[in-house]
């Protein structure tokens, strides 16, 4: 993960201090990713697929088509790259706010089927 997102053995500020600081350098980052990783996987519930799968068709479908088009008239036009980069960054706000206001209502009574009655059992 360090050698793609991070950079790899290249420093933040683009000072070269041999192959040894770039051996610890790319370490470092590879256990920061690691401890990241575990940390978010530890934190947040586990997710069954059945809500995976609704959350893919509910959801990022739409998104990926609209991305698909965006970027596409984007290159067919030409327009500048920074625009595109706006659009997406304004469009990734929407849809992170989109999904924190549909988590944070709370949920309709109209879908349950009925309240659950307990069984009366007689006294002896």
């Amino acid at each position: 993960g360090s050698a793609i997102f991070l950079g790899g053995w290249q420093f933040p500020l683009g000072d070269d201090w041999g192959w040894g600081w770039q051996r610890v350098l790319t370490l470092i980052k590879s256990l920061i990713m690691i401890m990241l990783i575990f940390w978010v996987r530890a934190t947040l519930p586990r997710l069954r697929m059945d809500q995976l799968m609704s959350f893919c068709w509910k959801a990022l479908i739409e998104v990926s088509f609209a991305l698909l088009l965006v970027n596409g008239l984007f290159l067919f036009h030409e327009w500048p790259q920074e625009i595109l980069a706006i659009v997406n960054w304004v469009g990734a706000i929407l849809f992170l706010g989109g999904i924190y206001l549909r988590a944070a209502r709370k949920p309709s009574t109209k879908n349950l089927v009925g309240s659950y009655k307990h069984a009366e059992v007689p006294n002896p």
